[in-house]
Formats: structure tokens, C-alpha cells, sequence
């Protein structure tokens, strides 16, 4: 299916699943498929951690077989986000960590999934004090993505790196995500120097981390803009949870806080001015809503076509 506009470097348009629709129900799979596909998106971006396919690092072949016979079935195309936790800086796990990284690639290839998203690492925040021991750990991260990107030159799948949602870990102080900064995510995909490579640009994620960290949000999307190969989209406010640690989210609704996953137009990112000076070679976008919304899944669909179309080509 194509997007509102023809010509515009957005692929496709999606939804993303969410591990707590499905909790390893796969009748659920197929019900939510059903409305997806129902309501007109193109793509699916499928979290593995939902349905339990990823076990002990590896693929559980009888429940993968089971989850392609499903996704089969729908018209929908399919994109791929990895368990949250996944985290190649992770230097004392790295062993189970790269295991389930492969597994989640493998569970790409097997679905015909485009791309597979990966959150940027993260660090006790005591280890950002190292300066040396963090750079380091980027460039285990580097080498090991390296080492990925290779082992699927041979297919047309990309990895997108996604810039880190400033959460309640790194406000109170207990973690540090240097994908947080557009500019020091920009620098690792650029010494990673891969085609398959690049950025997942969430916007959620960028317009709270602007406001902590103090850095301008359109100028930080410009910087990623050439590196983008897939868009997360949906509405916040920007503002970081201070408030509480564990704060539920029906109270950051309430106060707006955190990354909120809201409807489009729900909230006031300025998206309208950022997509119509967006430029990019190609990417997906994916709508990201907490399933919650799902009464909003058409007119945020209908919102996201609208700003795809104002996306220019590089």
C-alpha cells in the first residue's frame, strides 16, 4: 500500500505491536492483526518478547513455525523490535546478550521483517564517570554491530539503532544512555560506517531528551536526518518523569510526563514543522500508541500519511 504520497521516502506506514497486547497468546496475535490490517496499516512492528519465541537466546523453531503460519495469513508487511533490554555495552552479559541479538535477527529473516530496531546501550551511570571505560564500551558496540550488519549483507535487511528515551533510570541517576544525545548517536552509526546501519529516529524519545538535556529538537533531527532508516512517531509533551521513580503511567498521562506513546495530536510535539523539513533517502514510519488508544488507530494513521507526505527525499 502506499503512502498518502507517491513520491515521498516513506515506505510504509505502521503500528507497532506491544508484548502486553499478546503476553505468548498468539490467538491475540491474530486478533490484533486482524484490526491492523482492518484499519489500513502497512506494517507491523513485532516485539519477539511478546510471544515468546526468543528462549534462552535461541529461536524456539515449533513456536516460530506457528507465529509465520499466523503472520502469513494478514497482507501486512512486517518490522522487527528487539527485547528493550537487549544492550551490546552490556560488557559482564555480552555473551547472552549478542546470543539474543542473533536470535532476534534470525527471527527477522524468518518473518520477511525489514528491519530490526535496536535501543542504543546503556551503562551504570557510575561507568559514564570513565571516560576511558565508556568509549570502550561504545566500541564494543560498534564491532559487534559490525559484525551483525556483515552476517546479513547477503539479505535486504537493515538494523536501525534507536536514540534513548530519557526514563526514570537516568533522571534519578542509576543509568546513562549516550543515544539520548542525537549528536553522540549520530557519531557512533557514523563510525559504525555500515549501509545497513542506521538511526530509528523516535521522536518521543528526542523531545524529552531535549528538554533534559537542553539541546534544540528540530537541529538534533536535522543532524540524524541522513543516517534515518525507520521513524517512530506518536505525541508527548517532553517533559522527564522527575515526580516519582514509579510513577504508572495513568499518572504520567495525567501530568503529561515521560514517554507517552499518546495519539497523534494528543499531545505537542511539532511534528507538522519538523516532517515538512525532514529529509531522508528512505524509511518506515511506525505510529507508536499504546494499545490502550486503539479507538485512535484510524485518525492518527490518517495524520501520519498526511506528514509522510510532507517528508522531502535527500
Amino acid at each position: 500500500m502506499e503512502t498518502s504520497a507517491s513520491n515521498s521516502p516513506i515506505k510504509s506506514v505502521g503500528i507497532n505491536g506491544n508484548y502486553a497486547m499478546w503476553e505468548g497468546d498468539l490467538e491475540k496475535l491474530e486478533r490484533w492483526l486482524a484490526l491492523f490490517e482492518t484499519v489500513g496499516f502497512d506494517h507491523v512492528e513485532i516485539p519477539p518478547h511478546g510471544l515468546d519465541v526468543i528462549v534462552g537466546g535461541n529461536i524456539n523453531k515449533k513456536r516460530l513455525e506457528r507465529i509465520k503460519n499466523i503472520l502469513q495469513r494478514f497482507k501486512l508487511n512486517y518490522t522487527v523490535h528487539a527485547p528493550d533490554f537487549l544492550n551490546l555495552m552490556d560488557s559482564k552479559n555480552i555473551s547472552l546478550q549478542k546470543a539474543v541479538f542473533r536470535a532476534s535477527l534470525e527471527f527477522t529473516y524468518e518473518i520477511g521483517g525489514k528491519i530490526l530496531v535496536y535501543h542504543a546501550g546503556k551503562v551504570p551511570a557510575d561507568y559514564a564517570k570513565d571516560e576511558v571505560l565508556l568509549e570502550d564500551l561504545k566500541a564494543m558496540e560498534r564491532e559487534l554491530l559490525r559484525e551483525f550488519s556483515d552476517s546479513i549483507s547477503n539479505t535486504d535487511i537493515l538494523i536501525g539503532v534507536e536514540n534513548a528515551d530519557v526514563d526514570p533510570s537516568i533522571v534519578f541517576g542509576k543509568k546513562y544512555a549516550y543515544g539520548a544525545l542525537i549528536d553522540k548517536l549520530v557519531e557512533q552509526i557514523s563510525k559504525i560506517d555500515k549501509p545497513n546501519i542506521g538511526i530509528t529516529l523516535d521522536f518521543g524519545h528526542a523531545r524529552v531528551a531535549s528538554t533534559y538535556f537542553g539541546f534544540d529538537y528540530l537541529s538534533s533531527i536535522m543532524l540524524a536526518s541522513p543516517y534515518i532508516k525507520s521513524l517512530h512517531v506518536y505525541d508527548s509533551f517532553g517533559r522527564p518523569n522527575y515526580m516519582d521513580e514509579s510513577l504508572p503511567y495513568m499518572f504520567q498521562i495525567v501530568y503529561g510526563l515521560d514517554d507517552l506513546h499518546l495519539p497523534l495530536g494528543w499531545g505537542n510535539i511539532p511534528l507538522e514543522e519538523v516532517f515538512s523539513k525532514l529529509e531522508i533517502s528512505q524509511a518506515f514510519m511506525t505510529i507508536e500508541l499504546d494499545y490502550r488508544y486503539k479507538d485512535e488507530y484510524s485518525e492518527s494513521l490518517r495524520l501520519a500519511r498526511h506528514l509522510a507526505s510532507l517528508v522531502k527525499r535527500r
